[in-house]
C-alpha cells in the first residue's frame, strides 16, 4: 500500500526523528547535514553546502521502507535546480508544467517550480541518490552585463529580470559529468579550499549541461525552425559559465 506524505507530514517525521535521536545533524561553516533513520523514508543521508551567493550544492541518499507518494506545493521563489540522478528511479509530475515523467538513474533535469505542486512516487527498497546544483539567477548572475544576460536561456533571463516562470528540461549524465559528480562527493579539501573546489565543480556541471542542451538543439535544428540568434545565445551562455569557472579556479 502506498503511503501519501505531504511536505508538512515529512517535516513532522523529520523533527520527530531528530527528537528521538534516530536522525542526527551536523554543521560546519558552510555545510549542514543529516544522517540516520526516518520512519517510512527509511535510511537517510543528506547535506547542503552554501557556496557563493545564489549557488548551493545539495546531496541526498534515501532507502525508503515504504512505497511513497510525496506531495509538495512549492511557494514563490527564484531558484533553479540542476539535478543529477545517480541511483534509483522515480515518477514525477509538476502540475501545469509536465505530466508524469520517469526520472531514471543516469538522467538529469533543469527546472524551476515556483508556486507549483510536485508529486513524486518513490518505490520501497530502492536506493535514491541525487546531486543537485541550485542557483538563484537574480543573485548568481547579478554581476553579468546586460549583453551577457541577453545571451542566457529565456527562462533564466526572465528570472534575472524578476519574471519567475516554472519550466522543466531533461538531459542525461555524460562520462564527464559523472567524473565531476564523483569529485564533488569525494572532495579532498576542507575550509576555504573546499569552497573554491566545490564552486568550480558546480560551475563545471552547469557548463557541461548547457553544452549538452546546445548539442541537442543543434541536432534538431534541421527539423525545427530556430533563429540564428537563439543558437548564438546558447553558445554564449556556455562561454559565460566556462569563463566564470576559470575565474573561480584562478
Amino acid at each position: 500500500m502506498t503511503m501519501i506524505l505531504t511536505g508538512p507530514n515529512c517535516n513532522d517525521l523529520w523533527e520527530e526523528s531528530q527528537q528521538t535521536g534516530s536522525l542526527v545533524s551536523y554543521y560546519d561553516s558552510s555545510t549542514i547535514g543529516w544522517q540516520g533513520y526516518i520512519p517510512h523514508l527509511g535510511r537517510v543521508q543528506e547535506w547542503i553546502v552554501s557556496l557563493k551567493e545564489g549557488l548551493k550544492l545539495r546531496f541526498y541518499d534515501y532507502l525508503p521502507e515504504s512505497d511513497l507518494q510525496l506531495s509538495e506545493h512549492y511557494g514563490e521563489g527564484n531558484w533553479s535546480t540542476l539535478s543529477f540522478f545517480i541511483a534509483g528511479d522515480v515518477s514525477t509530475m509538476l502540475k501545469g508544467v509536465i505530466d508524469r515523467v520517469d526520472e531514471r538513474s543516469g538522467s538529469t533535469y533543469l527546472s524551476s517550480s515556483p508556486d507549483t505542486l510536485e508529486i513524486e512516487d518513490w518505490p520501497a527498497g530502492e536506493q535514491l541518490t541525487r546531486l543537485q546544483v541550485a542557483f538563484a539567477p537574480s543573485y548568481f548572475l547579478n554581476n553579468f552585463t546586460p549583453e551577457q544576460i541577453a545571451s542566457l536561456p529565456v527562462e533564466v533571463r526572465q528570472a534575472v529580470e524578476g519574471e519567475i516562470e516554472p519550466y522543466y528540461y531533461q538531459g542525461s549524465i555524460t562520462p564527464a559529468m559523472r567524473t565531476a559528480i564523483h569529485q564533488i562527493l569525494h572532495c579532498p579539501y576542507q575550509g576555504a579550499m573546499k569552497q573554491l573546489y566545490l564552486e568550480g565543480k558546480a560551475l563545471e556541471l552547469m557548463t557541461l549541461q548547457f553544452g549538452q542542451f546546445e548539442r541537442s538543439l543543434s541536432h534538431r535544428r534541421k527539423g525545427v525552425s530556430l533563429k540564428t540568434d537563439d543558437i548564438d545565445r546558447i553558445h554564449q551562455a556556455k562561454d559565460i559559465l566556462i569563463q566564470n569557472k576559470i575565474l573561480i579556479a584562478a
